[in-house]
């Protein structure tokens, strides 16, 4: 069974098993390429936001930015891409472990509910 395979599968532990795979492991590079994925899909999103609200105002009006769309062609045209992924490492520091810990923890008690529901399981066959 591969990789990609595995993270999709309700159950990889018995597979992780076969192939010496620690089940923690696998969960957390899980989840840090999500939280790398949440990084480079919401920074530039929260660096346009940052500029809006940082600009100057005159008379109630932005003087650098019109709109979200005009911040973030000016940002491109400027400082190209890379000026939408300013403060990504600051950003990915904050959500990488937030959510590791979160499917870690959300693993953990998954495993807790089913162990639980087989032990009751077998108490009312016995």
């Amino acid at each position: 069974m591969t990789a990609p395979s595995m993270l999709g599968s309700s159950s990889p532990c018995s597979e992780c098993r076969e192939h010496n795979l620690n089940p923690v492991l696998l969960h957390i590079g899980a989840s840090l390429l999500a939280g790398m994925a949440v990084t480079a899909a919401i920074n530039p999103i929260d660096v346009v936001n940052t500029r809006l609200w940082n600009q100057p105002v005159v008379g109630g009006r932005g003087t650098l930015y019109t709109s979200a769309l005009d911040c973030a062609f000016k940002t491109l045209t400027t400082e190209g891409p890379a000026g939408l992924y300013k403060g990504a490492l600051a950003h990915f520091l904050r959500v990488g472990p937030h959510t590791v810990l979160t499917f870690l923890i959300l693993e953990q008690v998954q495993r807790l509910i089913k162990r639980r529901a087989a032990e009751a399981a077998a108490k009312r066959e016995a």
